[in-house]
């Protein structure tokens, strides 16, 4: 019998892929992922940090445009790091916050609705209703008072016990609510009250409630930075030869300083070349927090 002959396959069709199992898919995934979020999130940070500090340089009377490629990286990155911090840092707050009015709601409800006590007292009555009604007896009225004061007992302390939680949630919604107000900002409270609302109405995932509540904080603390944004701290630098230049410190790399002269000038000076240097920290332009404001008015 004579051999067949071997099909050729055409060149111009793609060679097979190789076949990747669900672990190494995974770890590529995790692997392309991780380091995407870090960048993007480093993004993020520096974009907020140069809006705020444009902000600074807009009200000082310099353009951001000239002005801001002089700032290093690191310290628009720190800046947006702060606003972020200052977000997350209300955030257990607020969960906090939600959880305990959804308790304090559910404890509200529950005088509304039958629980396993009072079901479990039902199904007594019940009992001892076809109890009498099959086989009377001479003490059976006797019978009858004695279940029904044990369950009267039983149904009082259920109720007892229905009222104390219900007291106890309210308690630790309202201590909630003094301390998120006693060391939140107006708007921050806003937000914070808002988030509350929202969790505490809403069933989402855990991840994603997070999410909007660090989202609703952290748009409530740029709102408040970008309109009582702090001054720029004044500095003064003399230099080798003995000059001494004054004006606002816009920036201090390891290169040099870089210092607003007036009229929309900003000088650097190279490091090397500085003998002595001071800054003058400004009063610190942020919102300040309601207790603070409410402790000012204690005499």
């Amino acid at each position: 019998m004579a051999a067949q002959p071997t099909p050729i396959r055409s060149l111009s069709a793609p060679p097979p892929l190789p076949q990747l199992s669900a672990d190494v898919t995974t770890a590529l995934r995790w692997a392309l992922t991780v380091p995407l979020l870090g960048i993007l999130g480093i993004g993020v940070l520096y974009a907020i940090g140069a809006g705020l500090k444009a902000g600074q340089l807009r009200d000082s009377g310099l353009s951001p445009a000239d002005v801001l490629p002089v700032v290093p990286f690191a310290q628009l990155v720190a800046v947006g790091v702060d606003a972020a911090l200052a977000a997350l840092t209300m955030v257990p707050l607020v969960l906090l916050g939600a959880w305990l009015l959804r308790l304090m709601l559910h404890e509200s409800g529950r005088r509304r609705t039958v629980d396993d006590v009072v079901e479990r007292l039902i199904a007594d009555h019940a009992q001892l209703r076809h109890e009498l009604q099959r086989g009377p007896s001479a003490d059976a009225a006797e019978h009858y008072e004695r279940r029904l004061r044990r369950l009267d007992r039983r149904a009082e302390r259920a109720r007892v016990s229905v009222a104390r939680r219900r007291w106890i949630a309210v308690g630790a919604t309202a201590a909630g609510a003094v301390v998120l107000a006693f060391v939140a900002t107006p708007a921050t409270l806003v937000a914070a009250g808002a988030s509350v609302w929202l969790v505490s109405r809403y069933r989402w995932h855990t991840a994603f409630a997070v999410s909007v509540v660090f989202a609703a904080l952290l748009l409530a603390v740029l709102v408040e930075r970008s309109l009582s944004l702090p001054p720029i701290p004044a500095a003064s630098v003399r230099t080798m030869q003995g000059q001494l230049i004054e004006g606002r410190l816009i920036a201090a790399t390891p290169r040099a300083w870089y210092v607003d002269v007036g009229a929309g000038r900003v000088r650097g000076v190279p490091t090397v070349r500085i003998a002595r240097s001071s800054v003058r920290p400004q009063e610190q332009g942020r919102p300040r927090p309601l207790g603070s404001r409410l402790l000012d008015l204690l005499p």
